[in-house]
């Protein structure tokens, strides 16, 4: 079920009310977000602690840095976890991630239209197969409608509805709700977005090179 809500922080803000709330339902469970980058992170993990008062001593961030070791420790100890989806995917892979622990999964896809197309449809049909999992993404990226301030959210029905209690009343204007509705409609506008992304990314990649310069792809 899809539910729209305003961006600025203001998906931020939900999704950290949503959090507190499976951390209190679940005292032995755990709530994992996950964002494709750093700030993202940084960003729910001020939202969870400042705003929400989830005490520190339960969050842990989880960047590749982390020795594996010391990340199999936070797995077992901690109950609120903040990483990248890289992370997630070599926890797996090391069987470290327990996943019949997870109460809930906030998958931040702020640059979802940007991934392999492949895969754009993942955090989806993650969310579709699964009534804890949280997919939100923001009309402010790849759409170029920052200044509207609206995203949305994919979810079970149920979750769907707790974010519809959690959220202001009438947080997004009928403006911005009209501009999401036709740039969800303007393919074509997105796919030449995306394809001038990946056009200027090739050619920065290029003059790295040429520079003799490292870069992280």
């Amino acid at each position: 079920q899809v539910v729209a809500f305003p961006t600025g922080l203001g998906k931020t803000f939900i999704a950290a009310v949503v959090m507190y709330n499976f951390y209190r339902w679940y005292p032995q469970g755990k709530v994992v977000f996950m964002a494709p980058t750093k700030p993202l992170v940084a960003q729910q993990i001020q939202a969870c602690y400042k705003v929400m008062g989830i005490p520190q001593q339960d969050m842990v961030e989880m960047t590749g840095s982390v020795a594996v070791t010391k990340r199999g420790d936070s797995w077992n100890s901690k109950r609120v976890f903040f990483l990248t989806p890289q992370v997630m995917s070599n926890d797996l892979s090391r069987g470290l991630f327990p996943a019949r622990d997870v109460k809930l999964l906030v998958v931040d896809e702020a640059y979802g239209e940007y991934v392999d197309p492949g895969l754009q449809q993942a955090g989806f049909e993650l969310a579709a197969a699964h009534e804890n999992v949280l997919v939100s993404r923001t009309f402010s990226k790849a759409y170029g409608l920052a200044a509207l301030r609206v995203g949305y959210s994919i979810s079970h029905p149920q979750l769907a509805a707790l974010l519809n209690r959690v959220r202001q009343p009438f947080n997004v204007n009928s403006m911005a709700l009209a501009g999401a509705q036709a740039a969800l409609q303007d393919q074509k506008h997105l796919d030449s977005v995306v394809t001038a992304n990946r056009e200027g990314l090739a050619q920065l990649q290029g003059g790295f090179a040429a520079l003799g310069l490292k870069w992280i792809p």
